[in-house]
């Protein structure tokens, strides 16, 4: 953890958690762009020169005699000639897209504690503590942000940023051109993803798609009540859209078994999940998936400790998908769904070779590790 990474990595990072999904990204741009670094660093009040810079996420430092641990999600050291730390930047960022007044905020000691942290560090004449929130808390009495932190940038800003150290007007343009610097097409993917760029006109091959995309889903609900007869599963189909915004989620699902680990009181339930798309993914054109599994519901926080703890790896050691969206946390078994399409021609056909796979693979999750809340 720590290392820089690729846009594609970054992205994929964190699977639903749009918060530090962002902030990943952010890293890379900085990573790679010095253009971006200075713009950023200008903004944050940083004013002495520089020869290099190393921008690092998810970094951990312990402060006071009890060694309390604090985590910083951004952290810039800009180095002198010969290496050394003259100036610290620390970064937190929050992300609030429901414009939520109870969304997850700054807890009271991580002002107090990030700023200790920063001056216990080596470093020369300059260092900065720097938020960076959503616009809508920006000035939200019912939001302060904590006063410790010196400077603070809402996401649009950032972007704007990426658009000044973009160049002239037109450099997106010039940066979707195949022959573009590879520094100036990150930057541009950098600036669509923080300001949420248009997908482009319609095109004559999307009318074909719009016209079958109701009859294919009617098919999906069928199949799946016909999932649900077999298994005996008591809910009805449902539908929802990831916290990417780009997959449909249409799922059957029913309370877990007496005996299990996972409580229907803390929203623990069993699933069967067909999506248009893998679950994660921020392409709006992919390759339709099943899921079987459990899914657990929790609040920010709780989502926050689980995405960064050990549970999401011994997941994937299990064989699983550990997926994060709005409001829970799931354990999936996953096949493309044309495993299950291909093979047979006709409803219950489909739907007996998915019952024969998910049954099993609900077992298995089951089986595999439990979350510590």
């Amino acid at each position: 953890m720590g290392e820089p990474l690729l846009l594609l990595q970054a992205a994929s990072r964190y699977r639903g958690d749009l918060e530090d999904r962002r902030t990943e990204i952010l890293v890379v741009g900085l990573n790679d762009h010095r253009g971006f670094l200075e713009e950023f660093l200008r903004r944050a009040g940083v004013h002495r020169p520089w020869q290099g810079a190393k921008v690092r996420t998810q970094q951990i430092y312990r402060i006071g005699d009890a060694q309390k641990r604090v985590r910083v999600d951004v952290v810039i050291r800009l180095l002198t000639e010969d290496g050394a730390t003259d100036t610290l930047v620390f970064i937190e960022c929050k992300f609030n897209p429901d414009e939520d007044d109870h969304a997850h905020w700054f807890p009271p000691e991580q002002g107090p504690d990030q700023l200790t942290a920063l001056w216990q560090e080596t470093a020369g004449a300059e260092r900065r503590l720097v938020a960076i929130v959503s616009d809508c808390d920006l000035e939200n009495p019912a939001r302060p942000v904590p006063k410790e932190y010196e400077h603070v940038l809402g996401w649009r800003e950032i972007a704007e940023l990426a658009g000044r150290a973009g160049g002239p007007g037109g450099w997106q343009e010039l940066a979707r051109d195949p022959s573009a610097h590879a520094k100036q097409r990150v930057l541009l993917e950098i600036w669509a993803y923080l300001k949420g760029d248009v997908v482009g006109a319609l095109e004559d091959e999307d009318l074909v798609a719009i016209g079958h995309a109701d009859q294919a889903w009617n098919r999906v609900y069928a199949v799946l009540e016909r999932v649900s007869e077999i298994l005996g599963w008591h809910a009805v189909d449902d539908e929802w859209t990831t916290l990417e915004g780009t997959t449909s989620v249409n799922y059957i699902g029913t309370e877990p078994p007496d005996d299990s680990w996972l409580d229907p009181a803390d929203g623990g339930w069993l699933y069967v999940v067909i999506t248009n798309n893998e679950w994660d993914s921020a392409a709006a054109v992919g390759e339709p998936q099943i899921y079987a599994g459990w899914g657990v519901g929790l609040d920010r926080e709780q989502l926050d400790g689980l995405a960064k703890s050990d549970w999401p790896s011994m997941v994937r050691r299990a064989g699983l998908v550990p997926i994060f969206d709005r409001d829970g946390a799931y354990a999936f078994a996953r096949r493309d769904l044309k495993d299950f399409v291909t093979p047979a021609s006709t409803i219950s056909g489909q739907a007996r070779s998915i019952v024969e796979w998910a049954r099993p693979a609900v077992e298995t999750a089951l089986r595999g590790p439990e979350p510590e809340l």
